[in-house]
């Protein structure tokens, strides 16, 4: 049996990082080991690169010192290896858990676009037709069928309530949970591709057996289902840094407020204190930016400025020349605050020293135009420039740190 559905989920947890949920390879690792099961074949194993390498089997987890995801390669055996265990094993030799094998993903629909809707108003005159309403993206449904395998009806049962156990924990059962998914195989030598975070997870229902366990061929079987629902149907690409914890240039003399305020201050002025991130282009979806400013000083910073700027012929990150996009100012961010600009989820979160270090809404510290929402960066096809800046001449600016990460986002309008 050979499986082109996605065989690849994983749950992330904030402080521990991705945990494995299912994992092909995890399973072809046991019974090669095993090898009293003859139902499924090594047909997994056609994820496999020119080197030999199989994509499904790099680790989400392993970065360098900088925080650079390397893509370590592991290594899959019996449930009770030591060295990589199982993730549902309990660490007792020769219990139910440790002859537990895996899961062999059957069905998993809600991967494509069936969450785009339009809403449609007949007309009601004799020529007919109809009015579209505007474009949308519901949540998405994620209907599985998954067949459990493993030496005895005692592990089958024992996996079963591991699965239970991680469905109800890790899906959150207000806001959900993120998960990692890989919806296809990379081609060589592209671990990146079609890996996405998704947001918002939540198990809507199950899981369920659907038949009795069956033994073939040297294994025990057992079917079960279960619908998990994504609120947020985005796909989000892993995050890339392209400005990494950067102070900002400091503003060595303090021009009063009074006397900058209402001036035609122009692009060449704030050049100095200026930060600039190259976006490359992208022929699917959008490219957004996560800019993540920290005052690291015990005193208010002044108003923060980022933009976008379109650059398809290259110049460089011109504000003087290039045309400007979704252009937005923060207010003044108090000392020690931390304001995250997430334009790939289209929410800006706020946290305070003084608060233990909690995440809050931070739109309160936007100040956009007079009547309009806050916009948020995303570049489609053209590449350009993410900057940052102080809005005025005030403040404490050597203090400041600044983050930019790259995320793609596609499935979603």
């Amino acid at each position: 049996m050979a499986s082109y559905v996605p065989t690849w989920l994983y749950y992330v947890d904030d402080v521990l990082g991705p945990c494995e949920i299912f994992n092909s390879e995890r399973l072809l690792g046991a019974l090669g080991v095993q090898q009293t099961c003859g139902i499924f074949s090594v047909g997994g194993h056609e994820c496999e690169w020119n080197d030999g390498v199989s994509a499904l089997a790099l680790d989400p987890c392993s970065v360098n010192p900088s925080g650079v995801q390397t893509w370590e390669t592991l290594t899959y055996g019996a449930p009770d290896d030591t060295d990589n265990p199982a993730p549902w094993w309990d660490g007792v030799a020769g219990s139910p858990s440790s002859r537990a094998y895996g899961f062999f993903v059957e069905e998993w629909t809600g991967m494509d676009g069936a969450h785009h809707k339009r809403n449609v108003a007949n007309r009601a005159s004799r020529r007919g037709g109809a009015n579209f309403g505007p474009l949308s993206s519901g949540h998405r449904v994620w209907k599985m069928n998954v067949i459990l395998a493993g030496a005895g009806e005692d592990a089958l049962e024992d996996l079963f309530r591991w699965l239970e156990d991680v469905l109800l924990d890790c899906c959150d059962p207000c806001g959900g949970n993120d998960f990692l998914v890989r919806t296809s195989c990379p081609p060589d030598g592209d671990p990146d591709f079609a890996l996405y975070r998704v947001h918002g997870a939540a198990l809507l229902e199950g899981p369920a057996w659907e038949d009795a366990p069956a033994e073939k061929l040297g294994c025990y079987l057992r079917r079960v289902s279960f619908t998990i629902g994504v609120a947020d149907p985005c796909l989000y690409s892993c995050s890339t840094a392209c400005i990494t914890n950067e102070t900002l240039p400091e503003i060595t003399e303090c021009i009063p407020f009074s006397l900058w305020w209402g001036c035609n201050t122009s692009c060449e002025d704030m050049e100095p204190y200026r930060l600039s991130c190259p976006v490359p282009g992208t022929s699917r979806g959008a490219m957004t930016a996560v800019v993540t400013i920290v005052n690291n000083s015990p005193n208010p910073s002044p108003p923060m400025r980022v933009f976008g700027m379109s650059d398809p012929l290259g110049l460089g990150p011109n504000p003087c020349v290039l045309p400007i996009c979704q252009d937005f100012r923060t207010q003044q961010i108090p000392g020690g605050g931390t304001i995250v600009i997430d334009s790939s989820t289209r929410r800006t979160l706020y946290k305070d020293a003084s608060t233990g270090f909690v995440f809050v809404d931070g739109t309160p510290f936007l100040d956009p135009d007079p009547g309009r929402a806050p916009s948020y960066l995303s570049l489609g096809c053209d590449p350009g420039w993410i900057v940052v800046e102080p809005a005025g001449f005030c403040g404490d600016t050597n203090l400041i740190n600044v983050s930019v990460d790259l995320i793609q986002r596609v499935g979603c309008c």
